[in-house]
């Protein structure tokens, strides 16, 4: 499913999410799919936001959140999160990573598709109490293409028990980044369960 039209000059891909409300962004095009087991509930949420509405840095918000989780979940337990805030003005995106895969950039001008290096520290929320996560800064130039997913696309195993990985991911997110958000969301997903084939 995408939102708004065709990408003028980047493309903002994403796996296993959820979208609310993105009739605003009009300069990306939007894809998502959610692929919620039983067992592993990872989701992506993305809010559109008014300009002027954040009002706190990414990395203050991630902060915050993890103090909160630290004083409000169990011992054992966190949260793995990916925090992005899209401005779709300046074209750019701010990550703060806690504890979440790293995003993937298929760049048009080479079609590379590298895995974006998070800066400062990525705990999951509620592990430790202070911890010093920073932000990350993404120019996007025309056709560029970003996707966020959790680990259960690279942990995904095939019948020999052998995972999907990092690298494979790549070589797919490289192989379809001429095509639009959706044939790419598409094929992430055709590509994944080819290589799981009839494994539970």
């Amino acid at each position: 499913m995408a939102y708004g039209p065709p990408a003028s000059f980047a493309q903002l891909v994403t796996g296993l999410a959820i979208f609310k409300n993105c009739a605003k962004i009009q300069t990306f095009a939007l894809a998502h799919r959610g692929l919620v087991r039983e067992v592993n509930e990872d989701r992506h949420y993305v809010q559109c936001l008014d300009a002027d509405s954040l009002l706190l840095a990414v990395r203050d918000i991630m902060i915050r959140g993890n103090r909160r989780a630290k004083q409000d979940t169990q011992s054992g337990m966190f949260i793995a999160l990916l925090y992005a805030h899209l401005n779709p003005v300046a074209r750019t995106v701010t990550l703060c990573s806690a504890g979440q895969t790293q995003p993937i950039l298929c760049a048009a001008a080479d079609r590379r598709a590298q895995l974006v290096e998070t800066r400062g520290d990525t705990f999951p929320l509620g592990i430790i109490a202070e911890v010093d996560y920073q932000e990350t800064n993404l120019q996007m130039a025309p056709g560029d293409c970003l996707i966020l997913y959790t680990d259960g696309i690279v942990e995904a195993e095939n019948e020999n028990g052998e995972m999907l990985g990092f690298e494979r991911l790549l070589d797919i997110v490289a192989q379809t980044n001429d095509a639009g958000a959706d044939q790419i969301l598409k094929t992430i997903i055709d590509e994944v369960n080819r290589f799981v084939g009839a494994a539970p």
